[in-house]
């Protein structure tokens, strides 16, 4: 496909493949995280005896949007730092995107 097609005709099918996988993966895989898990156990629970349950995630907690927007932007900077094979991978990486973007040269086909 790609010599008959091009490569837009292998990107567009890459994309419907992993649209088609994303959407298979989101109704069939089953939740595994805990308090997700635990939240919907509160709730199933409430709704079968009529008390009030909540999970230990819930329980006494409040969530602020700064506090979770602080846990999810910092969360990737805390991994990149404190596991080596993540900071050996993203060096590695950082290293194959420079020499890769620093030796490119531009072809015909894009200059007008």
């Amino acid at each position: 496909m790609g010599e008959t097609g091009g490569w837009r005709w292998v990107a567009a099918l890459l994309a419907i493949f992993t649209g088609i996988l994303t959407v298979i993966g989101a109704l069939f895989i089953p939740e595994t995280y805990a308090s997700v898990l635990l939240r919907q156990r509160a709730e199933t629970l409430s709704k079968a005896t009529g008390r009030v349950y909540r999970s230990k995630f819930e329980k006494d907690k409040k969530v602020e949007i700064g506090q979770l927007f602080k846990t999810a932007l910092g969360r990737p900077w805390v991994l990149l730092f404190k596991e080596p094979i993540v900071f050996l991978l993203s060096l590695y990486l950082a290293i194959v995107y420079a020499t890769l973007y620093v030796s490119h040269k531009p072809s015909n086909e894009y200059q007008r």
